[in-house]
């Protein structure tokens, strides 16, 4: 009795072992399927397709009446399939921002975000990220120790954001509490309920008495509050968890890469680093991207309306850079991480990534110039599907250095006169803040 080729196993997109070690995967599924799209799970029977290539890619983001981003045309979102306690409900709902809608609507509220975002002076914008970057690192500076993902990266594109947003230092550190639930997959529904809820706390404050920040912007752009809410929940998913995975993939880089070490006395060169990074290691391996409007054919597969179809950063990626072994060197930024088509990330958004990724890099590296890691680690923090995966902890060692502010760093008040920045005093700071220890507990679990 002669069989078949055997049927591949679909492979889960969350599964602990994709997340830990996923270049072996994606070069597997790039000799299993060579035309460039995988039939996977997202979770336990729930059914994608996975896009591996650059065409399938190409041809998917640049044709959005046959694949399009309203989560509305999702099959399984509808029939059971996909179960209602699933991690992906609250994380891929439809919204009234620019991810979630296409044509017209989509247009407006880009422009509408767009608009906003550049009115956020990049000046005052980047001079706030080196100062709560600066701010973290008096945290634990005196310390000798830290886990560099929970007392740093976890924490500064988190701040920075809620700053840029308007929030309240209290409102702030349940953002950091909420945020953390909702990346590690714990109770995503129940999270993303008081997530809404201080966003629109902040919405109605800002709708009352408006200030010079983000929530402010949109509001005086004539968004209604359920819209501003949603063009502010994108901007904290977009500009959070993926930067953190940046600043800790860069960190590991340089402190394992001598030959990345050497560069790090170059701005450039730090630039350079991170582009390596995203090129390598995107923070966003894989993410639900698209739906079929219609029955169509894409890769040999006949795909029909409603399946979904997941943008495959990581496995495109390895495939170019493979084939073209020097595309992840020099300034070359035609990776995928910033999307693609009419739905790719508006050049100002981009822009804010890249700045909290560089200076969070250059600042701890400026204070700690001796930063070395502890051990190798290869423990790889848990999170939802289809999202983020990411070193759950980066512990390093360093000189205790002398600290540059006072306060804590979600008050930016200007140092004392008697502690310029580059105060170089030999009076040790103390062991960490309150709001640090708080952010150690919340990222550090």
């Amino acid at each position: 009795m002669t069989h078949g080729p055997a049927t591949p196993r679909l492979i889960r997109l969350d599964d602990p072992a994709v997340l830990r070690d996923p270049d072996p995967v994606w070069d597997d599924l790039l000799a299993t399927y060579p035309k460039g799209l995988a039939p996977v799970l997202l979770e336990e029977g729930v059914p994608a397709y996975l896009m591996l290539t650059w065409p399938i890619h190409r041809q998917v983001l640049s044709d959005p009446q046959a694949y399009s981003r309203d989560v509305t045309y999702w099959r399984d979102w509808h029939n059971g399939v996909l179960p209602p306690d699933s991690p992906l409900r609250p994380m891929f709902a439809r919204r009234q921002n620019p991810l979630c809608v296409d044509g017209e609507e989509h247009a407006h509220y880009r422009a509408v975000l767009s608009e906003a975002l550049h009115r956020m002076r990049s000046e005052h914008v980047t001079s706030q990220i080196h100062e709560i970057a600066d701010r973290l690192v008096d945290s634990f500076c005196g310390d000798g120790e830290a886990d560099l993902v929970g007392r740093y990266a976890a924490v500064l594109p988190l701040i920075a954001l809620c700053r840029m947003l308007g929030m309240s230092e209290s409102d702030g550190v349940l953002m950091c509490t909420t945020m953390a639930r909702i990346w590690r997959g714990d109770d995503g529904q129940c999270a993303y309920v008081q997530f809404e809820e201080l966003m629109r706390r902040l919405v109605t404050q800002r709708r009352a008495a408006p200030a010079a920040d983000l929530a402010s912007e949109l509001i005086a752009q004539g968004l209604s509050d359920q819209q501003v809410l949603d063009h502010l929940t994108l901007v904290i998913a977009a500009g959070h968890e993926p930067v953190c995975r940046l600043i800790t993939t860069a960190l590991r880089m340089v402190l394992t890469d001598r030959n990345a070490r050497v560069s790090m006395g170059s701005t450039w060169l730090i630039s350079q680093t991170i582009n390596r990074c995203l090129w390598k290691h995107p923070p966003l391996p894989h993410l639900v991207g698209r739906y079929a409007t219609r029955n169509t054919d894409l890769g040999g597969y006949p795909i029909r309306a409603g399946d979904c179809l997941v943008l495959g950063f990581g496995p495109t990626q390895r495939q170019m850079i493979t084939t073209s072994p020097r595309l992840d060197t020099g300034d070359n930024r035609s990776h995928l991480v910033f999307g693609g088509g009419s739905h790719r990330c508006p050049e100002r958004g981009r822009d804010l990534s890249l700045w909290l990724a560089e200076i969070g890099l250059v600042r701890i590296l400026d204070r700690l110039p001796d930063l070395s890691l502890i051990d190798a680690p290869d423990g790889v923090a848990g999170s939802a599907p289809t999202l983020s995966a990411g070193l759950a902890s980066l512990p390093a060692r360093f000189t205790p250095a002398p600290r540059r502010y006072e306060g804590e760093p979600w008050n930016l008040q200007p140092p004392s006169p008697s502690t310029p920045p580059t105060s170089t005093a030999s009076t040790q700071p103390p062991h960490s803040t309150r709001l640090a220890r708080l952010f150690a507990w919340i990222f550090g679990g």
